[in-house]
């Protein structure tokens, strides 16, 4: 290992260390964020995704009516958080929507290393390569199911998710348990819901790899970019560059 490399990972380690300075919100608040979020990726998405399949309650809804519906949920959320942290303007700095200290092409970029990197992981654990969870079960000639699928990946999961979970959650609970706490729990939560939410549209062999192990890896990516870059911009920006990595992987897999 290079003298810049070593010096690059003891340079984040620094950075994750650093206390986090108290944001304007508190614990019940990042609570309520989450759990809109949770409310409405499961009931608010099921139910959208039931009614677009004819509201036969015997079988599940089709994967791109799922998707539909978990993209209708993430711009829920995503408005419901940029409103309510809009109420002060000590509120809307913190959550830090401002252009981050490295180039936005660099961030795009990393985020594409990063979805390669975790996908090649997971994949080798696995034993077989898979698209992300929230894709399986799409088929491979459908092109307005995979153009939905791109929405939801690209523009209202990294939205939604970016907000939440690194934007309002990370921040607190890095000032409320400390700073290594705090970004760790933050990940744990992340990988808990993806778990929960996607997970469970994956076969059982794969349900450890790709609906745990995955999110776990990405979180990790997307809380230590949050805490470098200072913005939740960044995080934004390389969740889609994610996103628009699992879509390309998917075609090349089902496809």
């Amino acid at each position: 290992m290079s003298e810049t490399s070593q010096s690059e990972r003891a340079s984040l380690i620094k950075w994750i260390g650093t206390p986090q300075m108290p944001p304007p919100w508190s614990l019940v608040d990042a609570g309520l964020a989450l759990g809109a979020l949770l409310l409405t990726m499961t009931i608010v998405a099921t139910s959208i995704a039931v009614g677009v399949t004819g509201g036969l309650t015997n079988t599940p809804p089709q994967q791109s009516a799922l998707i539909l519906g978990w993209a209708i949920a993430s711009l829920i959320t995503a408005a419901f958080v940029l409103i309510r942290w809009r109420r002060t303007n000590d509120m809307w700095q913190a959550l830090r929507i401002v252009r981050p200290r490295m180039a936005l092409p660099l961030i795009f970029l990393m985020g594409v290393a990063a979805a390669l990197t975790v996908d090649v992981i997971a994949g080798l654990l696995n034993g077989t390569f898979l698209p992300v969870a929230a894709l399986y079960g799409l088929s491979g000639d459908a092109s307005n199911e995979w153009l939905l699928a791109a929405i939801f990946l690209v523009i209202a999961q990294p939205l939604a998710e970016s907000l939440v979970f690194f934007g309002v959650v990370q921040a607190r609970l890095r000032a409320s348990i400390g700073p290594w706490a705090g970004y760790l729990g933050t990940v744990l939560l992340f990988a808990m819901f993806h778990a929960l939410v996607f997970g469970t549209q994956l076969p059982e062999g794969a349900s450890l790899w790709y609906g745990v192990i995955y999110p776990a890896l990405i979180g990790l990516f997307l809380g230590a970019l949050r805490i470098r870059s200072g913005s939740t911009l960044a995080v934004i920006i390389a969740y889609a560059a994610i996103g628009l990595t699992g879509i390309f992987s998917g075609l090349a897999i089902i496809g």
